[in-house]
């Protein structure tokens, strides 16, 4: 599966601008922001943030901006039916999001949503791949950025 030029450089758009959304988290709840995964990019001292949001026909949308509460609901609800779960739903979020963030960075350097997929199979700590299954991870992130062209609706990407 590849990802058109075209594409490939909205996905990175969508997770630089999803940094947007720290401002509401001191806003909000400053007392959770290490329920966020921060990471940065080569040359770039910019950090970004990611947020997961079901809103739109199950996809996985980045940086729109009321997701942030969508994201907390959803990896709370994915910690708590874990019982084997190691760590603090929290702690639980932060974790999930390292791999899911290093997962699309390698899907758009190497050009291949398989890329994200497999590094979620390979990657991810068994405790996290029971949530996985349970809240359809793997399938609707791939979805989230169509590999076809002619799949999906433009409208479900954030601008």
């Amino acid at each position: 599966m590849k990802i058109k030029k075209e594409k490939k450089e909205k996905l990175y758009y969508l997770l630089k601008s999803a940094i947007k959304m720290h401002h509401l988290v001191d806003y909000f709840y400053p007392d959770i922001r290490h329920g966020w995964a921060t990471v940065y990019f080569d040359n770039d001292d910019r950090g970004l943030e990611i947020s997961l949001s079901e809103k739109r026909k199950g996809y996985y949308i980045v940086g729109e901006r009321d997701a942030f509460f969508d994201y907390l609901d959803f990896f709370r609800k994915a910690a708590k039916s874990c019982k084997e779960m190691k760590y603090s739903p929290n702690n639980a979020m932060l974790e999930i999001s390292k791999y899911l963030i290093k997962g699309y960075i390698r899907a758009a350097n190497k050009n291949s949503l398989a890329e994200l997929y497999n590094f979620l199979e390979s990657e991810m700590p068994e405790e996290f791949k029971k949530i996985k299954k349970g809240f359809a991870f793997g399938k609707k992130i791939i979805k989230w950025l169509p590999a076809d062209p002619n799949e999906g609706d433009p409208n479900d990407y954030t601008d």
